[in-house]
């Protein structure tokens, strides 16, 4: 592909009108037909200085653009007069409609992404076959440059599907093209009260194209989410994309300003100009109004008025067989044919990765950077996705979970603050998010007014429930939240039932349920959902008590995690871990500030080996380091001591063997002190490994020879076959190979007793490089298989 213009360019799209009919009924003459019009496109194109960005795009479509207007209107004249003169198969006529529309040109070295490329295709949509139209910058910058013979012919003002500002429309005319065409097919020839936006809808793409296929066999959608996710705007774009399938009308109903739910017949009577009569409830004249028609209508904010509006729906679809109805609300309605569409956040950059220097061309692919972008420049026309700027956008895009009306008020906050103080400032979201417009509702100015539109709609168990959560972070399960929500009081008082007020909770999107490969479902919230509900919980005066019964939940949990770390259950309890990682930080956090350093001592000691496996040596070591340095102004304990030697492993395995072997002696001295023999005998085993690793095996041995001791005394087999295995490793290093070989078979016999299938790995690979070194090449053989 060659390289792509950028700045202020003129765009061409075009496409086949009726080409899936062709396809379908005559593909040989198509796909000839086909070819044809590609290379008559791509000849006028190039002869025009023009670049052929997709050849083939969505459907039938191309994309071109120049850096003259008047070059792409003398190529869409050249090609339209070329594709009129052909001699088509008489089975496969083509005929096609095109657009021209100018503006900036933003690309990604592949694509061009922006609004203005989406006006372009928005035109295209509105023009019959044959038909070339123009917007009215392109139409203003060629009106002295028009190809010989060309003219315009002023179409007048049109609405288009974006739902954006109407846009005056020219028709290209040529003595050798048809002039005569029916009337545009944009909005202002279909009935319906869509608004007008003032704003580009940004992204979306996916989300549209599924919601057109579940209207085509769903009579009751409802599109289900947290407030400022932009589910009013989706549904007017997907209606506005698909009015044509409805000749009886697309009707917006706003339930927002009502608050008694007698007037929703009344409001949505008025929306489609069903007339009351006189003595009959407005119900019976919006029956009798939509019971022939092929209508839609969009029940806008439902949730405050949740009863009434499901009543409606399920008589209106009762009684009228033609009509769809789309719902957005913050839970479903719950009645019999509905389908509940779970509305996401836009697509943010991920926190893998590149974070601290994201490229602006990738950046510029996620919806909530665009939307970010072109909100920032509808107040500074100037304004850049740059490699200086990416990293704060990247940040805020994230830390506001990509919500399109966060993602807004940030960008309203840019023009006094700039980019990078607000991604600074994200720390108190409350107090940042404000500012959004005068005109809109008083819950829509504000992040906090908009989430607590929400909260107040919550009975008392509810919002009890919703602001103890807060106390999660990252996901949760079911069994955590059910141990840590109540407390006596509350489940005294309240009967306080925590999976159904979860139920609720995820009803009313405040709460997302999410299903992992295993098949266990875990919850979270929202990073800025669970921001209110922190505020709400430190006002209630239960997050200390919270905390604590978390700190004390997790603190179990690792415990009872941590011997099945080594075995065959390793893999799912290592994934276990993971999914509670950030719940983990939580507590360490918790338990390190509020002075429960005993708790937080046994919680990290008992994770060590998770930090190990996956990765975390240097978080392990700091928070580990914390702790201790914490609890050395108390009497030293059992949980003391085996976090030195959590420490210490961990500094053996980054190759810092001096405060490797300063940690683990601590903790064995210590441990000798307070009669833990079965603790010694790790911190022995751990300070053998690293005296191995310095070299010295003398020692190594004596340290495993100790450790043998004290784990047969105890009765630890896993243990004894661990120091077993290390003794058979001192012996391979002498190369002392029948010595190795019957302490290896040894550590293999315990290994096999206790189901420790990595450690019967090792002994067994061990095993068969000894043997094959004793020239017992059959019994090597059978080792290694």
């Amino acid at each position: 592909m060659p390289d792509l213009p950028t700045g202020i360019l003129t765009f061409l799209f075009t496409d086949i009108v009726g080409s899936t009919r062709l396809w379908e009924e005559h593909p040989q003459a198509m796909s000839q037909a086909y070819a044809r019009h590609g290379a008559i496109i791509a000849d006028a194109v190039q002869r025009h200085g023009g670049v052929l960005v997709r050849s083939r795009g969505e459907g039938d479509s191309t994309f071109s653009v120049f850096t003259r207007p008047e070059d792409a209107v003398a190529a869409a004249c050249a090609l339209q007069i070329a594709l009129h003169r052909e001699q088509w198969p008489a089975e496969a006529v083509i005929r096609v409609r095109a657009a021209l529309h100018t503006g900036e040109g933003e690309t990604d070295g592949y694509d061009y992404n922006s609004t203005d490329v989406n006006r372009c295709a928005r035109i295209r949509a509105i023009a019959h076959g044959g038909q070339t139209l123009l917007s009215r910058i392109t139409a203003e910058h060629v009106h002295d440059a028009l190809p010989q013979g060309a003219s315009l012919k002023d179409l007048g003002l049109h609405r288009l599907k974006d739902l954006s500002r109407p846009e005056r429309v020219y028709q290209l005319l040529h003595p050798d093209l048809p002039a005569d065409f029916p009337p545009l097919l944009s909005l202002n020839a279909l009935p319906h009260n869509l608004p007008q936006h003032l704003t580009s809808f940004i992204g979306r793409d996916r989300e549209i194209r599924e919601i057109g296929a579940q209207m085509a066999s769903t009579r009751l959608l409802t599109l289900a989410g947290p407030g400022g996710l932009g589910k009013t705007r989706l549904a007017l774009q997907a209606a506005a994309q698909f009015l044509d399938e409805f000749p009886g009308g697309v009707w917006f109903v706003d339930l927002a300003p009502l608050r008694d739910e007698a007037l929703v017949p009344r409001a949505v009577a008025g929306a489609v100009g069903a007339r009351e009569e006189p003595g009959q409830p407005a119900m019976h004249a919006l029956l009798t109004y939509l019971e022939s028609r092929r209508a839609l209508i969009i029940l806008d904010n439902c949730e405050h008025l949740i009863e009434a509006c499901a009543g409606l729906a399920q008589e209106l679809l009762e009684h009228c067989p033609l009509l769809r109805i789309v719902a957005t609300s913050r839970e479903p309605l719950r009645i019999p044919g509905e389908v509940v569409w779970r509305l996401l956040p836009l697509t943010v950059p991920s926190l893998e990765g590149p974070v601290l220097t994201p490229d602006p061309a990738v950046l510029g692919r996620y919806d909530a950077v665009r939307l970010f972008v072109d909100r920032v420049r509808s107040a500074n026309a100037d304004f850049r996705l740059t490699a200086e700027n990416a990293p704060s956008i990247a940040e805020i895009c994230r830390r506001l979970d990509g919500i399109p009306l966060a993602l807004e008020l940030a960008a309203s906050r840019t023009a006094s603050l700039g980019v990078e103080n607000v991604a600074r400032r994200l720390g108190d979201l409350f107090r940042i998010l404000t500012g959004g417009s005068r005109t809109a509702l008083p819950r829509q100015q504000t992040l906090e007014a908009l989430i607590t539109w929400s909260y107040e709609l919550l009975n008392d168990e509810e919002r009890t429930v919703f602001r103890r959560l807060a106390v999660f972070a990252g996901s949760w399960d079911l069994e955590a939240a059910e141990a840590i929500i109540p407390d006596d009081a509350s489940a005294a008082a309240h009967n306080l039932d925590v999976l159904d007020a979860l139920a609720h909770l995820v009803d009313k999107s405040l709460v997302m349920l999410e299903e992992n490969g295993a098949g266990s479902e875990r919850y979270r919230m929202l990073q800025t959902i669970r921001a209110y509900a922190q505020r709400r919980l430190e006002e209630s005066g239960d997050a200390s008590a919270v905390a604590a019964r978390h700190l004390a939940f997790y603190m179990d949990r690792a415990e009872q995690a941590e011997p099945l770390l080594v075995g065959p259950r390793q893999g799912q309890w290592l994934d276990r871990l993971e999914a509670d990682h950030d719940n983990i930080r939580a507590a360490l956090d918790y338990a390190l500030g509020a002075g429960r350093i005993e708790e937080g001592l046994r919680l990290a000691a008992a994770v060590w080996r998770f930090w190990l496996v996956r990765g975390y040596l240097n978080e392990g070591r700091g928070r580990l380091g914390a702790l201790l340095s914490a609890a050395r102004s108390h009497a030293p304990t059992e949980a003391f001591c085996r976090a030195l030697h959590a420490e210490g492993r961990l500094a053996g395995c980054q190759g810092d063997y001096d405060a490797a072997s300063q940690l683990l002696l601590e903790a064995l001295h210590l441990q000798e002190e307070l009669g833990d023999k079965r603790g010694a005998s790790a911190s022995l085993l751990s300070l053998g490994v690293v005296a191995g690793e310095r070299g010295d095996m003398d020692q190594a041995e004596e340290y495993f020879r100790r450790s043998l001791k004290l784990q047969q005394e105890e009765g630890d087999v896993r243990g004894s076959a661990m120091s077993l295995q290390n003794l058979g490793n001192v012996a391979v290093y002498r190369q002392d190979w029948r010595t190795a070989r019957t302490l290896l078979e040894e550590s293999l016999d315990l290994c096999r007793q206790v189901g420790d299938t990595q450690g019967m790995a090792i002994a067994l690979n061990n095993l068969g490089h000894i043997c094959a070194r004793l020239e017992d090449f059959d019994t090597a053989h059978r080792y290694f298989r």
